[in-house]
């Protein structure tokens, strides 16, 4: 028999003593109190693992209360002891019958008499408190559901604007802009989203050709500009086509994890204008020329655009060499002749304008058109106008960006409004051209205005297109 069993073996050992070299930078009380400390939680007893316990997932305990309501406590536990091979106690069942009831009741004051059956429970997480509570909460995440099954784009803006207005309808004096403890920010909606096993996909991908001699092509594009050193900035212009999608899906949403497709409303959707986006080296600004599809004045939105842009149509909404003669009529020629007084200029001093080599407006009636006007060209080479183009450096990109902002925040709006008036699903959203197009021009012209106030931004394009040193 070894007799060690009946010893304990000495916890202190290893224990630092009051008198040793730790004495030089603690003193001795101190050093004695710790190791006292240390012992008495050394010498205590380890406690006994809890016994094990039958765990439940959330549908399997809304089962049990559901049957708990209709037949008793006792009854659910003699059913599923048996049906589940496992033990469930009476206060289980008691508890889950309990649950059951007032989650019954929160969705059928939600939804009505005709809300579906309870088929989860729902699950007390663990972890900090949330922000918004649980009820907020789950009143947010199935907003952004609902959003994304109806094929909408799931963004942090969208979250956190969905949870503002949720918030607002229940008690505005929560949000921190009122007085309230509640501040929405990007991290929370990270946060939430991550919560929800979101994560950020992409709808489909493009390629891009490649240039060789960029650099060469460079260098003489950016020569070809500087030679006209004389024309003061305000006449040295770029003006560029771009399609503007009339439902501005994105490419990139919130998705679940793992999810194999990827469905985004707009992402199929090809019907589009074209708009022809001008600014100048001294950062201006100029009106619109849109191209809408269609034969006829009737393919017009109806809505009122400013008086100095001009908004036509072509049969595939593409820019062509008439319309090009059209732009120049109405928005070129009108700022160029207008810097010349007030620049104090004749009415025969140059003007330079950089565009790309499109078709439309690559032809002899357009460049005969141009110099009659006293106004000079410079192209960007083919397949460099993303590099070169300082319309498309600075100006589309955000362009496209403002408009997917509005549209998506205008679809979460409707989404909203079908909760708002008690929907408990949603339905697609009415996205017909006789909507879209008005939504669309209106979005336009908030966008015009924030370039007109943003000149930096068209500066912007110059200097990395490496007109501007």
């Amino acid at each position: 028999m070894d007799l060690r069993q009946y010893f304990k073996p000495a916890s202190s050992a290893s224990l630092p003593c009051s008198k040793g070299p730790l004495s030089k930078v603690l003193k001795e009380g101190a050093i004695a109190a710790a190791n006292k400390a240390v012992s008495e939680v050394l010498d205590t007893p380890e406690s006994k693992p809890r016994g094990s316990y039958s765990k439940f997932t959330p549908e399997q305990q809304a089962e049990i209360g559901r049957y708990a309501v209709l037949n008793g406590n006792k009854a659910a536990v003699r059913h599923f002891s048996k049906s589940l091979g496992k033990e469930v106690k009476e206060s289980s069942a008691s508890t889950w019958k309990k649950k059951y009831l007032l989650e019954t009741k929160r969705v059928q004051g939600k939804c009505g008499k005709d809300a579906p059956n309870i088929k989860a429970l729902p699950v007390k997480k663990r972890g900090r408190p949330l922000l918004l509570g649980t009820s907020l909460d789950d009143e947010v995440k199935s907003y952004i559901r609902a959003v994304r099954e109806a094929g909408g784009v799931i963004t942090s803006a969208i979250t956190i604007a969905a949870a503002t207005a949720i918030v607002r309808q229940t008690d505005r004096n929560l949000l921190v802009e009122n007085g309230g403890p509640i501040a929405l920010t990007t991290n929370w909606a990270k946060s939430l989203l991550y919560r929800m096993k979101f994560v950020k996909r992409k709808g489909s991908t493009s390629h891009k050709v490649s240039v060789t001699n960029f650099e060469e092509l460079k260098k003489l594009d950016i020569k070809a500009v500087r030679d006209m050193e004389d024309v003061p900035p305000e006449l040295i212009f770029n003006w560029d086509h771009t399609g503007i999608s009339i439902v501005p899906g994105s490419s990139w949403t919130m998705e679940l994890k793992g999810s194999k497709r990827v469905e985004i409303i707009g992402i199929d959707d090809k019907r589009q204008i074209t708009a022809v986006f001008c600014g100048t080296l001294a950062g201006e600004f100029l009106p619109l020329q849109l191209i809408y599809q269609g034969k006829t004045k009737a393919s017009l939105p109806s809505h009122k655009f400013p008086d100095d842009w001009h908004v036509t149509f072509t049969p595939n909404h593409w820019s062509n060499e008439d319309t090009t003669k059209e732009y120049i009529k109405n928005i070129i020629l009108p700022y160029v002749q207008s810097k010349r007084k007030e620049l104090h200029l004749p009415d025969n001093f140059p003007a330079l304008a950089i565009y790309d080599v499109f078709k439309g407006q690559m032809t002899q009636k357009v460049f005969d058109f141009l110099e009659k006007n006293h106004i000079y060209t410079v192209r960007v080479p083919a397949n460099l106008t993303d590099r070169l183009q300082p319309m498309d450096l600075s100006v589309n990109k955000p362009a496209k960006g403002f408009m997917r902002n509005k549209f998506q925040e205008w679809y979460a709006t409707e989404v909203q409004k079908q909760f708002d008036q008690g929907a408990c699903s949603v339905s697609p959203v009415d996205l017909r051209l006789s909507i879209m197009k008005p939504l669309g021009a209106k979005w336009l012209v908030s966008l015009y205005d924030y370039f007109k106030l943003n000149r930096v931004i068209v500066v912007n394009g110059f200097k990395a297109a490496g007109i501007i040193i």
